[in-house]
């Protein structure tokens, strides 16, 4: 018997694995790699020509802090705006609709003006609403996720069950003024958006921190 056709107890003979293994290997160098959530903070970081411990000197945000951002994969996005702001610049992120997503922001052709109206819906829900008003007159740092939540035409209940989330966390996120990273992006992948990171020089009429 032909000992390279001997079969082990799988069934498979020595060269049936090795032309697995291959191919095995192939699929797995050709596979798309998980997206991580930090990236565009290395990357970011790479076109300034910056690393790690020259960012956490310009900074002041500590090297183990950082460290811990790469390693846990995420961190509040009023972090990145803070050290960045230190830097002289601003950085902000928004959504786009990835091609074909059927949650599409669209203008409206028309505007309704409301003075009073009777209360009929539950004060909870009323104040949810309201914190979302509040947000889109100012200019918060999570004014984009209020955009969204207002283009795409959804109440607070409605999204937060479109990226099965809890609407008080959800509610939590406008009080605070803050969200997880890994958040963004989980909204961007539930309601097929891109996210879209923006980073620019701060104007000149605005101090930079020390």
């Amino acid at each position: 018997m032909d000992p390279t056709q001997e079969t082990k107890h799988d069934g498979k003979t020595p060269e049936q694995k090795k032309e697995y293994k291959q191919k095995w290997d192939r699929n797995k160098r050709s596979a798309t790699p998980e997206r991580r959530n930090m990236e565009f903070f290395t990357k970011i970081l790479k076109s300034l020509k910056l690393n790690y411990k020259q960012f956490s000197e310009l900074t002041g945000v500590s090297q183990q802090l950082i460290s811990w951002w790469l390693t846990s994969d995420d961190c509040k996005y009023s972090n990145i705006i803070s050290s960045f702001d230190r830097l002289g610049i601003d950085i902000a992120c928004h959504y786009e609709p990835i091609p074909g997503s059927n949650f599409v922001i669209e203008e409206d052709d028309y505007s309704i003006q409301i003075d009073s109206l009777p209360q009929l819906g539950q004060a909870g829900d009323n104040e949810i609403g309201q914190v979302i008003d509040q947000v889109l007159a100012g200019n918060g740092k999570i004014r984009f996720l209020a955009e969204l939540i207002d283009g795409l035409k959804m109440d607070i209940k409605t999204f937060s069950r479109q990226i099965a989330s809890s609407y008080h966390v959800v509610y939590s996120w406008f009080k605070k003024d803050d969200i997880k990273i890994s958040k963004i992006y989980l909204i961007g992948d539930r309601l097929q958006q891109k996210v879209v990171w923006s980073v620019k020089k701060k104007d000149d009429s605005q101090e930079i921190q020390d």
